[in-house]
């Protein structure tokens, strides 16, 4: 992964103007500048690993939208129904990683399944605390196996 030139974070960098100099910039430093080129690809969802070895699924954001849609609720509705906030829903539609409680909510609102069980050996090696940790190299490590 590559680092910022700015602060050095590692992340999903994007080119970034500062005046008259483009760098690439991390979600940080970006702030500082006018971003010039937005990525092609949707960025990788980080992976979310609960107590209870649960990962979230890569089209959580596409599932929820559509079970939203189908109830013919707006994201305003939805918010008020599950007692969260109509911005944080729309972060989630966007792809945003949803926390633990917000995504049972979600689960119990819609009884969908935004989550899979997942067995430990198909996890072990890959260190969770680093947030970069993505689903392909999940499949990475599986297929070393």
């Amino acid at each position: 992964m590559s680092s910022c030139e700015l602060c050095g974070k590692e992340g999903i960098l994007l080119q970034t103007k500062i005046e008259n100099t483009i760098l690439a910039l991390c979600s940080d430093c970006r702030k500082h500048g006018n971003i010039i080129d937005r990525p092609k690809e949707k960025p990788k969802i980080l992976i979310k690993v609960a107590d209870d070895e649960e990962l979230l699924l890569s089209d959580y954001a596409v599932q929820l939208k559509k079970a939203r849609e189908q109830r013919n609720l707006t994201q305003q509705d939805l918010a008020i129904a599950i007692s969260e906030k109509k911005s944080m829903i729309t972060k989630i539609e966007s792809g945003s990683v949803p926390n633990d409680s917000i995504l049972k909510k979600l689960e119990q609102f819609f009884r969908i399944k935004l989550t899979e069980k997942t067995k430990k050996d198909d996890i072990e090696g890959v260190s969770f605390k680093d947030s970069s940790v993505t689903i392909g190299d999940l499949l990475k490590k599986k297929n070393e196996n």
